[in-house]
C-alpha cells in the first residue's frame, strides 16, 4: 500500500498533499525535483518519486515480503554464484529523470554497467527491474512506473501480483514493452544470461536451494 506525501517545508517552494495525480498537471510549482526528493526521503523510508509527486510506501505485507525474499535469495546467490553482477533490493533508487525516480522492489546490474552505481543511486538503466505490486500500487507499478523504466531503457520487468497469482515479464523493445514467452509454467529471462524461472516457485515457497540446485549453481 503506499501514500501520496510532500514535504511540508521545503527550502525551494511550498508543497501539498495531494491523492489524485492527474490533478497536478496544471500545478508544475508545486511538482518535486529528484534533488528534493533525494533531501526529503530518509533512512527507512521507501518511497518513489512520480512525474514530481512523491509516493510514501506503507509497511509491507507478509506477502509481499515472503516473496520478496525469495527473488531476492535465488537471483542474488545466481548471480553472485556466476559473478554476472549486483543484485540490490527495495531502497535502491534508480534516477528515471529531473522529476522521476524509483525504488524498484530488487534489481539486476551486470558486472560490466556497474559504473553506474553510486552511493545514492543508480545513474542508468538496470538490466532487470522486478515490482511487486500490492492493490495500492498496481496502477503506479502497471502504469507510470512501468513508462518510466521503458523510456529509461530498461531491457527487462517483471511485475508480479501475488494476490492474483498473476506475472507479466516484458522485454523492451523499439515500440515499447512486450511480454516475454512462458512455455510450461518456465520463464527465461534475457537480462539474466542462464536464469530460469518456474511460475509455481512464486506462490508456492520452496526452499531457495532447491530451486538453485535446479538451476545448476549448487
Amino acid at each position: 500500500m503506499a501514500t501520496v506525501r510532500t514535504a511540508q517545508a521545503i527550502p525551494v517552494a511550498k508543497k501539498y498533499v495531494e491523492r489524485d495525480l492527474g490533478r497536478l498537471s496544471d500545478r508544475p510549482s508545486s511538482l518535486l525535483t529528484l534533488e528534493q526528493f533525494k533531501w526529503l526521503v530518509r533512512d527507512g523510508m521507501k518511497a518513489d518519486l512520480i512525474n514530481g509527486v512523491m509516493i510514501v510506501a506503507t509497511p509491507a505485507s507478509y506477502t509481499h515480503e515472503r516473496l520478496f525474499n525469495f527473488l531476492m535469495r535465488l537471483v542474488g546467490d545466481y548471480v553472485e554464484e556466476r559473478d554476472m553482477g549486483i543484485v540490490l533490493g527495495s531502497r535502491s533508487l534508480v534516477e528515471v529523470g529531473t522529476r522521476s525516480g524509483y525504488e524498484p522492489d530488487l534489481c539486476f546490474v551486470a558486472q560490466d554497467r556497474l559504473d553506474i552505481i553510486n552511493e545514492t543511486s543508480i545513474t542508468g538503466p538496470p538490466d532487470l527491474v522486478v515490482e511487486i505490486i500490492s492493490p495500492s500500487t498496481r496502477r503506479h507499478d502497471a502504469y507510470a512506473k512501468k513508462e518510466g523504466y521503458a523510456r529509461l531503457g530498461v531491457p527487462e520487468y517483471w511485475l508480479i501480483d501475488p494476490d492474483n497469482r498473476v506475472v507479466a515479464f516484458y522485454h523492451l523493445t523499439e515500440s515499447g514493452y512486450v511480454e516475454g514467452p512462458v512455455e510450461d509454467g518456465v520463464y527465461h529471462s534475457l537480462a539474466v544470461p542462464g536464469l530460469w524461472l518456474r511460475l509455481d516457485w512464486l506462490w508456492d515457497h520452496p526452499r531457495v536451494v532447491n530451486c538453485l540446485r535446479e538451476l545448476g549453481v549448487l
